[in-house]
């Protein structure tokens, strides 16, 4: 279950079950990332600025992984 329980906090927020695009991170685990594709399945909030990091299940494994943690500006909502 997430902690984040604050809707509205943050202007441009994603939200549990928004298809998202990784746009603005070069390299997770030691793969290229930028353009794959997912689903956020769950939002934490994180360090002492509770800064949200988003959970997105992946539609393609990088490197063998399918999930992974990612803040909002490395992510991009699909239309």
């Amino acid at each position: 279950m997430s902690d984040y329980q604050q809707p509205g906090l943050f202007p441009d927020e994603l939200t549990v079950g928004q298809r998202v695009r990784i746009g603005n991170t070069d390299v997770i685990w030691n793969k290229p990332a930028i353009g794959y594709t997912g689903v956020i399945v769950d939002v934490k909030l994180a360090g002492t600025a509770k800064v949200p990091y988003y959970h997105v299940k992946l539609d393609e494994a990088i490197g063998g992984i399918r999930t992974g943690w990612f803040r909002r500006a490395e992510l991009r909502q699909e239309s």
